[in-house]
């Protein structure tokens, strides 16, 4: 997101132009329903590390920080998931249940909205069978329940 926004600003787009861009062009799916699964990093570390990075980026630097704040308890981080949270302009949970949890969990990023209206849809994966399975496990399966796996 860092990158895109910077791109688009030094081709001439202001800050919010840049991320109305990245909004439309980008769709976020989580996969992750536990707090632990999401990258957080003190501000200090993201500023060390990114310092190279702003660019042109540079006067809007507090503005992309707080895309990433988010307080899970223990005090305002940068967090990865947060920032792609606010800068997709979809998210996807990847099964029902996912997109429950996913609501509830993040619900600080949309405060004043209800959980049915967070904007947080979901698609359930699936595989397909015939090229996921082993043969040999398709084999047994076709020689002990019959028909054809498709």
């Amino acid at each position: 997101m860092l990158q895109r926004i910077r791109d688009l600003i030094e081709r001439g787009s202001t800050f919010d132009e840049a991320l109305e861009e990245i909004r439309a062009t980008t769709i976020f799916t989580t996969h992750t329903p536990v707090p632990a699964g999401h990258d957080a990093f003190p501000f200090h570390l993201v500023e060390k590390h990114l310092a190279g990075c702003w660019g042109t980026l540079g006067a809007n630097r507090d503005r992309f920080l707080a895309l990433g704040s988010h307080d899970a308890g223990s005090g305002s981080l940068f967090n990865m998931t947060a920032l792609a949270l606010r800068s997709a302009g979809q998210v996807n949970a990847v099964s029902r249940l996912h997109g429950e949890v996913t609501r509830g969990m993040w619900a600080s990023i949309w405060p004043g909205v209800t959980e049915a209206d967070r904007p947080v849809g979901s698609m359930t994966n699936g595989v397909h069978v015939a090229t996921w399975i082993a043969s040999d496990l398709a084999d047994l399966f076709t020689q002990y329940l019959g028909g054809r796996l498709a």
